[in-house]
C-alpha cells in the first residue's frame, strides 16, 4: 500500500516511461532530490488513499534542487474504482531546507476529474503547457468586442499564451494578430 515508484536519494538522468501506477496507498511516483529526468507516457490513476498523499506524480526537493526534468504525455486521474475516488492531484512539488524544483517541464499531460492538477509550491521556472484539464474544446471562437475576448475554459490556466487570428468574412484567416 505504499507508492508505486519512488526514485530518492540525489539520483541523476533517470527515466520512467511507460508503466501503470494503480491504487497505490500513496503517490503513483515520487521524485525525490533528483536531476535531469524524464517522466512520461505513464498512467497513474486512484492513488493516494492517505489524505497527505493524493498525487499522480510528487517532485520532492529536500536536500538539493530538483532540476531539469520533463513530465509529459502522462495520464493522471481517478476512474472511481470501488465507488470513490482518491488521487486529487496530477503533479505536485514541495521543497524544503531552501531547495526548489527548478527548470521543470510539465505538457500534454491529461489531467482530467482532478480537484487540482496542479499542487504544491511554486518552484522556479516551471513550465506548464498544453496539459489537459477538461473533457471540453480544446479551441474555439470568441468575438472581439471593443478590443476584449472572453475566454471560458478550464484548459486556459493562468500564465498560459494564447494564439489569436483575425478571422473575416467566409471564415478565412488573415492571419495572427
Amino acid at each position: 500500500r505504499e507508492g508505486g515508484l519512488r526514485v530518492h536519494g540525489s539520483t541523476d538522468r533517470i527515466v520512467i516511461t511507460g508503466n501503470d501506477f494503480q491504487k497505490n496507498g500513496k503517490s503513483g511516483m515520487e521524485i525525490q532530490n533528483t536531476r535531469d529526468f524524464v517522466v512520461s507516457d505513464n498512467l497513474s490513476v486512484d492513488n493516494g488513499t492517505s489524505a497527505s498523499e493524493q498525487f499522480g506524480v510528487f517532485v520532492s526537493a529536500t536536500t538539493r534542487d530538483v532540476i531539469n526534468g520533463v513530465i509529459s504525455g502522462n495520464r493522471f486521474g481517478n476512474s472511481s474504482l470501488d465507488g470513490g475516488t482518491t488521487q486529487t492531484t496530477g503533479i505536485r512539488f514541495g521543497s524544503g531546507g531552501g531547495f526548489n524544483p527548478t527548470d521543470i517541464t510539465c505538457d500534454h499531460n491529461s489531467m482530467i476529474g482532478l480537484t487540482s492538477p496542479f499542487g504544491g509550491v511554486a518552484g522556479i521556472r516551471i513550465v506548464k503547457s498544453r496539459n489537459r484539464y477538461t473533457t471540453g474544446a480544446m479551441q474555439g471562437r470568441q468575438a472581439l468586442v471593443n478590443g476584449t475576448a472572453t475566454v471560458s475554459t478550464a484548459e486556459v490556466q493562468a500564465g498560459d499564451n494564447i494564439l489569436l487570428t483575425r478571422v473575416v468574412a467566409g471564415g478565412t484567416t488573415k492571419g495572427v494578430l
